[in-house]
């Protein structure tokens, strides 16, 4: 196992969130894929030492790719002092809208790990789902 704290939180997040998901195909590998409904996603990446990256990637609802859209996702990229940031991207090719985080591992705890988890999978299950629009 090259990154033991990078598994050890992404044990914690898969106990909680698919826990009938075998972590043992993941000891040589450092990225956790997590399913969601049918087209939503969340990685656990690993692969940058002393870090934890989480991509939320899901189609998302046609009003993201208008130029209104894209203007909003360029707007929720500006300066924060939200910590992690969360940084929102898009692939246009495949219709897929891309969420995500990075931690420094050494910050984290089983608790906080999950949290910030928590957070990338309602921002990116409320836009997947409609729930979350675009703002007026």
């Amino acid at each position: 196992m090259r990154n033991k704290e990078f598994h050890t939180l992404c044990r914690c997040i898969t106990k909680i969130f698919q826990p009938d998901a075998s972590t043992a195909a993941h000891q040589d590998d450092d990225v956790y894929m997590l399913v969601f409904d049918h087209d939503l996603s969340i990685h656990l990446i690993g692969t940058l030492p002393g870090y934890i990256n989480i991509v939320a990637t899901f189609v998302a609802p046609a009003d993201w790719f208008t130029p209104a859209g894209m203007e909003s996702l360029l707007i929720e990229n500006r300066f924060s002092l939200t910590h992690p940031t969360v940084v929102f991207g898009m692939d246009s090719k495949r219709k897929k809208l891309i969420i995500s985080t990075r931690q420094i591992i050494s910050e984290l705890n089983d608790e906080s790990v999950i949290k910030m988890f928590r957070n990338i999978l309602h921002l990116s299950g409320g836009i997947f789902r409609g729930e979350i629009t675009l703002p007026k």
